[in-house]
């Protein structure tokens, strides 16, 4: 079907604890997330909401989702990290939409960002949530960095572009 609006949401969330990766190749949860806002930011209507690391949207259409992360190798075994973003449209089982990569200096400390980014149908707003994720290559030794200011570090970018 044919587009028949532009955007009618435009929002931000961003990690609000860091979360250790404690398992290595294995997708881990990220959560809490607020709603961004401060000195210059600004958003569009309340079309999401998370709860628990899982967002849910009010309004069906096309949105255009994008996650940034930003990961700090807490230990030299971390060769590469990443980030995941995933969906549900049966409000159960999540299937993987995209995935991201970084390489880590093999220094304790060193940073890394990724970057993922998908356009959805929500076709329910009872059923269609997503998910971020993210997983590195040894167990223990990732931080997804979060803080609870400026600058927003690990963030979703939500811009709702069309209906469905």
């Amino acid at each position: 079907s044919a587009l028949t609006q532009g955007i009618t949401n435009a929002e931000q969330h961003h990690q609000t604890a860091t979360v250790s990766v404690s398992s290595a190749d294995t997708w881990t949860l990220l959560t809490p997330f607020a709603r961004s806002s401060g000195s210059g930011l600004g958003n569009i209507e309340t079309y999401v909401s998370s709860s628990s690391g899982i967002f849910s949207f009010s309004q069906t259409g096309y949105y255009s989702i994008e996650f940034n992360g930003y990961l700090k190798r807490s230990n030299h075994l971390v060769q590469y990290a990443g980030t995941s973003i995933y969906m549900t449209t049966n409000d159960s089982s999540y299937t993987q939409l995209c995935e991201a990569y970084t390489n880590l200096p093999d220094v304790s400390g060193a940073y890394g960002s990724t970057s993922n980014k998908v356009i959805v149908d929500i076709t329910d707003t009872s059923q269609c949530k997503v998910k971020f994720m993210a997983q590195s290559s040894d167990a223990g030794g990732l931080d997804v960095q979060a803080g609870s200011g400026l600058p927003i570090k690990n963030y979703a970018t939500f811009l709702r572009i069309g209906d469905t």
